[in-house]
């Protein structure tokens, strides 16, 4: 993924980031064609997946089934204790096929699923949102990707940042809160529409 480099005639200087709101919604050209070539990059790799792995996507389906049976019997009564048995059955290694799970990036990832990769014993952040996600849905409660950025940046940097790191987005009594899996379960407020406070 490259960057863009645009001059900001206002101020006089280069802004070197895709990821600068403020020039897609200006309607910049090069941005918006750098995001149609990417979503039809996504789409043709998403549809190979689906050809070329659906018996693997259609088995992690069932698996994603077969935990929601077993959450439904632990008699759990709220999000976060849903989320909370979520994150020890992964981190303990009981959702991986050899009983160990590693909380590192892999390079075993499809776009369809990314929480299949927790099944191959490794995940990230992506991967174990994901497959909380995939749960949550079947489970028919909210929850939301939250791809943000981890880092203590002072907001007037963020606009230039992509973002590093990825929670879940889950209501508990009316409110919603982010909760980090991949963190040891640290669960955040929103402090504004931007910001989150743990």
């Amino acid at each position: 993924m490259s960057d863009i480099i645009t001059r900001n005639v206002k101020q006089g200087v280069y802004m070197r980031s895709i990821y600068n709101e403020d020039l897609y919604l200006k309607n910049y050209n090069k941005v918006s064609h750098f995001y149609e070539k990417l979503h039809d990059e996504m789409k043709n790799r998403c549809n190979n997946e689906k050809n070329n792995y659906s018996n693997l996507i259609d088995k992690y389906d069932e698996f994603i089934l077969k935990v929601v049976e077993l959450l439904k019997q632990l008699n759990i009564k709220s999000s976060i204790e849903y989320s909370l048995a979520i994150s020890y059955l992964i981190n303990e290694g009981y959702l991986s096929y050899d009983l160990k799970f590693i909380p590192l990036p892999t390079n075993m990832e499809l776009i369809n699923r990314f929480g299949i990769s927790i099944i191959s014993g490794r995940g990230c952040c992506r991967n174990i949102s994901d497959m909380h996600n995939q749960i949550f849905k079947n489970l028919n409660l909210y929850n939301k990707k939250l791809y943000c950025s981890q880092k203590q940046t002072p907001f007037y940097n963020l606009k230039n940042k992509s973002a590093n790191h990825v929670i879940t987005v889950i209501e508990y009594e009316d409110v919603l809160y982010g909760i980090d899996l991949y963190n040891f379960n640290k669960l955040y407020r929103f402090k504004n529409s931007l910001i989150l406070k743990e």
